[in-house]
Parts: C-alpha cells; structure tokens; sequence
C-alpha cells in the first residue's frame, strides 16, 4: 500500500490503478440509460446570469485616499486588475493589501493573500492532484483561485480581492492558464473548462491585485498578454513617507533630517541599483538602530550595486555621505573654545565602520 510521508510525498510502495473519478474523467454511459440532451449553446460562451457590479464607481467618488480612489477608478475603467510595481521596500505590498481590506469592506473572508515563488504552478494556484489523506490514490483538489471564483460567485454581488505578491517570480500565463482569457472585465461571467474538464466562472465581483518587484529578474519576461490586462501603478521611493515613518518611530528632528539627506542623495545617484525604498528605514528608532541598519544590511546593499561594474569612488562617496549622518553635529562642529580632547579608544567614537 503506497504511503505519504511527512513531508507530502509519496514512498515507494505497490503501484495501484486509479479509477476514473480519482482522476477526474468523465464517466461513459450505463448501457440502457438515455444519454443526456445535447445543449442547445456552446457552453462556454455562455453569459453569468446575474446582476453587473456597479459599485466601483461609487466607491471612487467616496474615497478620499488617492491609493484606494485610483484603484476604484482603475477596476472601473474595465481592467483586470491592479498591478503595483517598484523597488524593494517602497511599500508595494502594503498598499496592495490596504486596497484589498477596504475594498472587501474588512471583511477578512473576503480576500486572501498568496505569494508566488519561483516553483509555482497552475497545479498551486487552478487545480491539481493530491495524495488521499489515507494513502489510497489522489484526489482533485482546487487551489487559491479557483476557491475564490467560487467563493465570490455564491456571494455575488460582494466584491472580494486575491492579491498575489511577487507576481514576476513565475511565468503568470503559465500559472493562471486558462483563466488567462476570462480575467478581463469583458470576459468575466462565461463558463470555460479548465484542464480537469470542469466549468468555472471568473465572476465580476472577483478582483485581482498584484504586486511586482523591479529589481526581480523575472520582470521582463513577464507575458505581456498578461500585463495588458491590468493597470500598472509605480510605488515609488518617498521622502515623505521616510520622515513620516521616522517620526511616528520617535527619531528626533536633526537625525531626521539627515537621514533624510543620505535618502535623497542615494536617489539622485546615477546607479539606479543604489535606489532604496523607504521601508528600509522601518526599524530605524535612535542613532544606535540606524548604524545597525547600516552595518547589517544597507553597507551590504551598497557593496551589492557595485558588483557588476566595480566603482570604488562611488562607494567611497556614498559612504562619505553616510558618515554625515551618523555624525552628530556636535561632534562635526566643535565649539572652537573647547579644550582638545584625548585620543578615544578605538571603536568608542560614536561612528560606524565604514569598510
């Protein structure tokens, strides 16, 4: 008798045949029995009977925030969906996901959260095979989306939301597969067969939001079949949102503002591998955090940017700048009546290592 380990896959054991019904195929007729009518429509151009969803655009013209109004408006116009797009920490995911609650009303049955990675197959996301819980053949068992077209279906007219982060870590044509053509607004609402040979329903009030890294290196060969289908929305590296973030973190004035600086500087640098995202600065609370942040991830990053065409200048300049910030400006400008200070012990200076 095969078994299933803990891990999830089968060990070796006794092969055993399956039936048709574990596998999914449709089963010939009992001798004697009249077969069944023969449809008067090809079913799968067959409309979803039911009411439009209409309120879209009455939620654009409530909202008073420009990420979720934008994100009405789009889904109104007729596209697919929303895709947020930038460098890492820009807040992509964030906003994805407060687009996704407020447009499911906070009605946390209402959406759902999934991840691409690089494995991913339209076995994860549409349909796909699975061990029996008793180790007796497979069963077919439907995925993420696939659960929510139904789920939105039955609770038609509410609206509910899928988000996928990290949409360029797969091929999306090859994950969503058939539900490709049936995504867009036009389309929603017909039957088609996915490849178990079962009928589903895009239906309307199903969104789908996204988020997509710039930097991943699947980005390009994301189909662009696929692409056209949704909105593109850049999530851009934001001044604002830095000083924001650092005062609700309690950061005082004059270190905001000079981490501020060093922000703006890495952006108007010519290498666009320099560019960081606000939301690397999250954790940043006091002089103490931000070299810690420096020292263990942002030095690392620098080095990074670098790899490809080697710049020891630039490096250098960027760490100069650096040096700036963690500086205090006492010890930058020292009161010219102040008595000389003797050398400090190596490492007691305030100032992080900058190799």
């Amino acid at each position: 008798m095969p078994a299933t380990s803990m891990d999830g896959f089968l060990t070796v054991g006794p092969v055993r045949a399956l039936t048709a019904t574990e596998v999914g195929l449709p089963l010939p007729s009992v001798p004697g029995t009249p077969s069944p009518p023969l449809p008067t429509s090809d079913p799968l151009a067959e409309e979803y009977e039911g009411p439009r969803l209409g309120s879209l655009q009455q939620l654009a013209d409530v909202a008073t925030d420009p990420d979720l109004k934008l994100a009405a408006q789009l889904l109104d116009d007729g596209f697919a969906g929303v895709i947020y797009a930038g460098l890492p920490g820009t807040g992509k995911s964030r906003t994805a996901r407060r687009v996704a609650i407020w447009l499911a009303q906070s009605d946390p049955s209402r959406y759902k959260m999934i991840q691409f990675h690089p494995s991913y197959q339209y076995e994860d996301f549409m349909q796909g095979f699975v061990p029996k819980a008793d180790g007796e053949g497979f069963s077919l068992q439907d995925k993420h989306f696939v659960e929510m077209c139904n789920q939105a279906e039955k609770a038609y007219p509410k609206i509910h939301v899928l988000v996928v982060d990290e949409l360029s870590r797969v091929d999306p044509s090859r994950v969503f597969g058939e539900a490709l053509g049936f995504i867009e607004q036009d389309k929603k609402g017909q039957k088609f067969k996915l490849s178990s040979g079962q009928e589903l329903v895009v239906p309307d009030n199903l969104v789908i939001l996204a988020t997509m890294n710039d930097r991943d290196r699947g980005v390009d060969e994301v189909d662009i079949a696929f692409e056209r289908r949704f909105a593109r929305v850049e999530v851009a590296p934001s001044p604002e949102a830095l000083e924001n973030m650092l005062t609700e973190n309690g950061v005082e004035v004059d270190l905001r503002r000079r981490i501020g600086d060093f922000f703006r500087f890495l952006l108007r640098h010519a290498n666009p591998e320099v560019h960081l995202g606000h939301g690397y600065f999250a954790r940043v609370r006091d002089l103490a955090s931000l070299e810690r942040l420096w020292n263990y991830q942002l030095l690392h990053l620098m080095r990074r940017a670098f790899r490809a065409i080697p710049n020891e200048s630039e490096l250098a300049a960027i760490k100069q700048q650096w040096q700036r910030v963690i500086t205090t400006p006492a010890a930058a400008t020292p009161a010219a009546s102040a008595e000389p200070e003797p050398d400090a012990p190596a490492g007691e200076s305030g100032a992080t290592a900058l190799s």
